[in-house]
């Protein structure tokens, strides 16, 4: 009988020690288990922020290109702008070029008009002195 209770004895602390491995066990179990579904959670999470992130970055490319595109059509604009005042510029340079270049051929046409009055007048005064001369030279 003592055998038998030494036996039973041993059985339930065997028993209570099983029961308490199990127990830890289930804690180790429960506490990895756990740990897998917070990292599982994470890495859910971090699948939602990529995915918000691409769908942001796409959102970004976009009023990227259209920020881009309005810049380039500014920068033409303003260069357009430029590119004509430049053109307006040497167009009135060319124009006043050409009105100071017209100024001095009438200039000169006024001066070669002033000179053959000048020679027609001084031939006509030859003229006049040679007929002088020839009257004189009759008397």
């Amino acid at each position: 009988m003592e055998t038998i209770l030494d036996r039973t004895d041993g059985a339930e602390e065997e028993l209570e020690c099983g029961i308490k491995h199990k127990k830890r066990m289930d804690k180790k179990k429960n506490e990895t288990t756990e740990s897998f579904r917070k990292r599982a959670m994470e890495r859910m999470a971090e699948t939602r922020k990529r995915e918000e992130n691409r769908q942001e970055s796409a959102k970004k490319k976009r009023s990227n290109r259209d920020e881009a595109v309005k810049y380039l059509k500014e920068n033409h604009e303003r260069r357009m702008d430029m590119r004509n005042e430049e053109l307006d510029v040497s167009k009135q340079v060319h124009e006043a070029k050409m009105k100071k270049t017209e100024q001095e051929i009438e200039l000169k046409k006024r001066e070669i008009e002033s000179r053959e009055s000048e020679q027609q007048a001084r031939e006509k005064q030859d003229e006049n002195l040679t007929e002088i001369l020839l009257q004189q030279q009759k008397q």
